[in-house]
């Protein structure tokens, strides 16, 4: 049975008419290549995915993504493949540290001429760890390697290309998130300990400090800022997740936030322009080169019919079928332009007919309004919804480009 957000067919009619900013996920052009394990970082607005895997080997590609046009250029090289490196920049240069391929090797590509350059190497090898940039120096970050999972802490400074050992993290572990706000650094999730530590690092005072746990445990996630929070994205928990929350450095708090479109981890993200964005990664079907961003985008609400004509709307989280949903044309919106291939019901994406890349939709008048809507069947075996949940989102864009965003009741069954 369809649920609206209002009461009122006018305000519903308002509502299709002004389309609102709210924080929302969007769906960009992928990655020209498949990879898990990529480092990330952003120079001047401009968005770099470095290395990674698309099998067992270290890439050396490099990909600049520029959010303005929403294209992606091949840049020049690494000297060396990386798997799992972190990534920072300051003034103007990205760096990459460690990861599989060169534990101890530091690289730094300068965007202005399109160059790499090798600088002095760490003094720990290490893999899966964090960098984040503080004042103009870089600190690299908890990881492994062949050893030990570390909990030390190394400081870069590029202007005279030397390491100094810092305290080290109070838990050590690997494939964890880092972020900076206001100075400090935080250090989130990851393999070593429960998986929901959040412990902070003040540059100033060289110490450590634990915080509000993260309400996920989870690893292999990717942590990024917005807004003044830390966002820990995707990951690990028993198997793949999509959860995103946002920690409030002001009041030692987590919230969550809405869902990640594709359930992912081995991620790499970075912020420009207001927007984080997730890059790549692994989910249950193989390696991805998946482009997601979160931020406050505008969005246009419509109204959504899941399983139209049943009520309540049952899902059984167990099956692997389909669910039918509508998404019903009003008089200031045509559903009928919203592109099937960018659907995701509850992160779940439109089912292919067959071998093809046909979507699974057809164009008929569900609420007899007069009006074509636009029905297509969902996966269910990919649904990102909780045990107990009474709603579920979708999301999508048309063709020429205008994000929606629906919500309709459901009823979990076994």
């Amino acid at each position: 049975m369809l649920r609206r957000f209002v009461s009122s067919a006018f305000a519903l009619a308002l509502l299709h008419s002004h389309p609102v900013i709210a924080q929302s996920w969007r769906t960009l052009a992928p990655m020209p290549n498949s990879l898990f394990g990529v480092a990330a970082g952003a120079v001047d607005n401009t968005l770099y995915v470095l290395g990674g895997s698309s099998s067992v080997s270290p890439a050396t590609s490099v990909f600049a993504y520029d959010p303005g046009s929403g294209t992606w250029t091949t840049k020049a090289p690494m000297p060396v493949g990386r798997i799992g490196a972190a990534a920072a920049a300051v003034n103007g240069v990205l760096y990459a540290f460690g990861g599989t391929g060169d534990e101890t090797g530091v690289e730094a590509y300068d965007p202005r001429t399109n160059t790499w350059s090798v600088k002095g190497r760490m003094q720990t090898p290490r893999v899966l760890g964090g960098a984040a940039a503080v004042n103009g120096v870089i600190y690299v970050i908890g990881g492994m390697n062949s050893t030990a999972l570390l909990s030390s802490v190394e400081r870069y400074d590029p202007s005279t290309d030397t390491w100094t050992q810092k305290a080290s993290m109070p838990t050590p572990r690997t494939m964890l998130g880092v972020g900076v706000i206001d100075g400090i650094i935080y250090a989130v999730g990851g393999f070593g300990g429960i998986g929901n530590e959040l412990e902070a690092y003040d540059p100033a005072s060289d110490t450590w400090t634990k915080k509000s746990a993260m309400p996920t445990a989870r690893r292999e996630l990717t942590a990024n800022v917005l807004n003044g929070e830390l966002y820990a994205i995707g990951g690990i928990t028993d198997s793949f997740t999509n959860a995103v929350e946002a920690y409030n450095p002001t009041t030692n708090t987590w919230a969550s936030k809405p869902v990640m479109p594709t359930v992912r981890s081995d991620i790499a993200s970075a912020a420009a322009n207001g927007a984080i964005y997730v890059f790549g990664g692994i989910d249950a079907l193989g390696i991805l080169s998946t482009n997601e961003a979160f931020g406050n985008f505008t969005q246009t609400i419509v109204s959504i019919d899941i399983k139209p004509g049943s009520s309540p709307n049952t899902i059984n989280l167990g099956s692997s079928g389909v669910v039918p949903v509508a998404i019903l044309s009003s008089p200031t919106f045509d559903a009928t332009q919203v592109d099937p291939a960018t659907i995701r019901l509850a992160a779940s994406a439109v089912r292919l007919n067959g071998q093809s890349d046909k979507a699974s939709c057809n164009v008929r008048d569900v609420n007899r309004d007069g009006r074509p809507d636009l029905v297509c069947h969902v996966k269910t075996d990919q649904f990102a919804i909780q045990p107990g949940s009474t709603s579920a989102v979708l999301t999508g864009r048309t063709f020429n480009g205008q994000d929606i965003q629906g919500v309709d009741s459901i009823q979990i069954v076994p």
